[in-house]
């Protein structure tokens, strides 16, 4: 992290997500089904989820007496209570598919259902009267609940009442889910949804905590933007485009911000301002400012704090230094006023001004009391910059930074404890502290950090993982399947490189030995990467269609697509599948003698040109033109694609050793004997393990 990104930082939040996600009112559960297709497993688990729902909230005499009619009015159309539905798991059976799934089911749709039923009676308490409602501003929305200590026994007293719209039940389960309290497991993106039903009903805590969440994940996703700008390692880039999509998932309800504005929280305005500043729409922008005037009217130190960096930068208003030392200033003593109230994002916002001198000198000691007192009220921000200026990296790039500040063991510790308390920071720390782990060479003990990220939803971490920390082939092959699944483009090009690397042994050594991944459930992988123009994703999605030995789902017609697709995209192993078609009208082909002679020449031409270019499949492409070449009687010209392998390969580097070897020792095939250039070749295939290159050596040698 360099002085760049510290000086993008006096703008402060300008560079939030834009992503919104929707509240969701719904009870998750998990159930499992089976179907003859996916299609048909995937109704029954909105059945299934549905009948667990109706049993929770009907009694069971009611539902056995009334049977027929729920069928017709309830579980025959239960598509109307799913709010959303994701796949966990799905196993192709020999018969049907097997899946276990997510389902968001809307309680309330399904009460209303159940009760055109007569004689439904809802297992729900009656509603209370609704809680006095505070009018915090500017204080802590965790004080409202802080000696909210319940037994796990009224959790579901509690679940009944937010269903009822209740709004402090509602924010309760929030906190709880967030803490991880009264028997309940921690959960940040369900504590949201809560906080969101909170809000909506004008709660002033849920909505203070809202507009609290999303300036953490804003002043985050302003980290991740300059770090994106300064990185030049592509892995820190894509590590940098992971952790923010899986950031994006905790971002609440913008119209709930604006709400919390309307009623009368500052934090909340100031988040509105937030919203609207990020647009490029001088008119949103616009409305943006008088959000944030409006909180800084109510005190709120962020608030002031932005329209400081907005007169600074001078966007959509004329730049005034005049007025934004002002802002900048009252941002300062407004923060540090909230601070002492108990708010913990008040307190991040001091501790950074005096970071970057913004309405107040520079002063690291103040810094770090701020971001500590932010940190022990749960501003995980504030915990992160704390960890940050503790380290001796902040120090060396800080040379006015006292070192007697710094303290690496500290630091790492509060990444620890970020990375454990599966915040919306918690991918991310996890993440960081893997790659420390790495940078040091100490590769075991990044791995725990790294399936930490990755069960976080961070696919930089999963495809670490199966890419080379772990060395078991299905556990790998799991990760990978992960990363694939997060959109994380490098761990669907690894599953592809690896299901290629099998195809070409597989035919190319002729050991019989079937690819090392199921065919059928990477398909949708193959086809993915396709049509997003990954050529070898053409060629493995090919070699599933076309395989009637192995795979019982074979498809000529969409075997041709793909193959033809290939080699449109250049890949010297599709214009390869399109030889033996064109000669001998096979698989669906029309026979063509002039298409396949072209299909020869295209394939040599485009094989030679990715082998020379040393890519990451360039092994495999070196095999198959070697093969090509030697078995169309140019084992000279195959010499220097061999060498390259015997060099510079891995899975095939012993077999180009080994067969270079053979070539000089005997001497034919267009190669000039030499028993010295044997010698040495066989000797490196014996380093990969080539027995018989090895007894090779000892022959030579005597």
């Amino acid at each position: 992290m360099n002085k760049k990104y510290w000086e993008a930082l006096i703008s402060f939040f300008v560079y939030a997500l834009t992503a919104i996600m929707p509240a969701v009112q719904a009870e998750t559960v998990t159930v499992e089904s089976k179907g003859k297709d996916f299609n048909t497993a995937l109704q029954n688990a909105k059945v299934a989820a549905s009948r667990k729902i109706m049993f929770q909230v009907a009694d069971s005499d009611f539902i056995i007496a009334n049977m027929n009619d729920i069928r017709k009015k309830v579980i025959s159309q239960a598509d109307d209570f799913i709010e959303n539905i994701t796949v966990i798991e799905k196993i192709d059976e020999e018969r049907n598919i097997r899946i276990t799934a997510s389902v968001d089911v809307n309680n309330s749709a399904l009460i209303k259902r159940l009760s055109s039923i007569e004689g439904f009676v809802s297992r729900q308490s009656p509603a209370e009267p609704a809680s006095e409602k505070i009018n915090i501003h500017n204080q802590n929305a965790h004080s409202a609940a802080e000696n909210n200590n319940l037994p796990n026994a009224n959790i579901q007293l509690l679940k009944n009442q937010c269903d009822q719209k209740l709004a402090h039940a509602c924010f309760s389960l929030g906190e709880s889910l967030e803490k991880g309290t009264n028997g309940l497991q921690k959960d940040f993106s369900k504590a949201v949804k809560f906080y969101e039903l909170a809000c909506e009903e004008n709660d002033a805590n849920g909505c203070y905590r809202i507009s609290e969440i999303y300036y953490m994940i804003s002043l985050m996703a302003a980290k991740i933007e300059s770090e994106l700008e300064d990185a030049e390692d592509n892995d820190v880039k894509n590590a940098m485009i992971s952790i923010s999509k899986e950031m994006q998932k905790y971002i609440p309800n913008a119209d709930l911000i604006i709400k919390g504005c309307d009623i009368g929280i500052g934090l909340s305005c100031a988040a509105a301002g937030n919203l609207s500043n990020s647009s490029r729409n001088v008119k949103k922008y616009k409305q943006g400012i008088k959000f944030s005037e409006k909180g800084c009217s109510l005190e709120s130190g962020v608030a002031c704090s932005d329209l400081g960096a907005i007169y600074n930068l001078g966007k959509a208003v004329k730049p005034d230094l005049e007025k934004s030392e002002k802002f900048l200033k009252l941002g300062v003593v407004y923060s540090e006023k909230n601070c002492e109230k108990g708010s913990g994002t008040e307190c991040g916002n001091a501790g950074l001004s005096y970071i970057l001198g913004a309405g107040a000198e520079t002063n690291y000691i103040q810094a770090i009391k701020y971001l500590e007192k932010g940190c022990e009220l749960g501003n995980d921000s504030s915990c992160f910059f704390l960890g940050y200026i503790k380290s001796t990296e902040f120090v060396y790039n800080n040379k006015e930074m006292p070192r007697g500040l710094a303290n690496d063991s500290e630091s790492r510790q509060i990444y620890q404890n970020l990375c454990v308390s599966d915040g919306f920071l918690s991918g991310y720390t996890c993440m960081l502290l893997g790659m420390a782990k790495v940078e040091e060479n100490q590769y075991e003990q990044a791995v725990p950090f790294f399936e930490k990220s990755c069960l976080k939803g961070v696919g930089y971490s999963c495809d670490n993982l199966g890419g080379y920390l772990l060395t078991d082939v299905s556990q790998k092959m799991e990760y990978l399947k992960k990363g694939c699944a997060l959109d994380y483009s490098s761990s669907c090009d690894k599953i592809i490189n690896i299901y290629i690397t099998n195809m070409i042994d597989q035919a190319f050594r002729n050991n019989g030995n079937k690819n090392d991944i199921s065919v059928m459930p990477l398909i949708d992988i193959f086809e993915k990467a396709c049509v997003s123009d990954n050529s070898y994703g053409c060629v493995a999605a090919y070699d599933n269609y076309n395989n009637i030995t192995s795979n019982n789902n074979y498809n000529f017609n969409k075997a041709q697509y793909f193959i033809k697709h290939a080699c449109e995209l250049k890949n010297g192993m599709g214009c390869l599948g399109l030889i033996d078609g064109y000669s001998n009208g096979s698989h669906g082909f029309e026979k063509n003698q002039d298409l396949a002679n072209q299909s020869i020449q295209l394939t040599i031409n485009y094989l030679k040109s990715s082998c020379e270019e040393s890519t990451s499949n360039s092994e495999n492409e070196c095999v198959v033109l070697s093969v090509i070449l030697i078995q169309n009687g140019y084992s000279a010209q195959a010499v220097k694609y061999l060498d390259n392998i015997c060099y510079l390969g891995n899975r095939f580097k012993g077999d180009a050793c080994y067969t270079l070897g053979k070539y000089y020792r005997s001497g034919n095939n267009g190669i000039d004997k030499d028993i010295v250039q044997a010698k040495k070749y066989y000797e490196k295939a014996c380093q990969e393990n080539f027995s018989s290159s090895c007894e090779e050596v000892k022959e030579l040698t005597k």
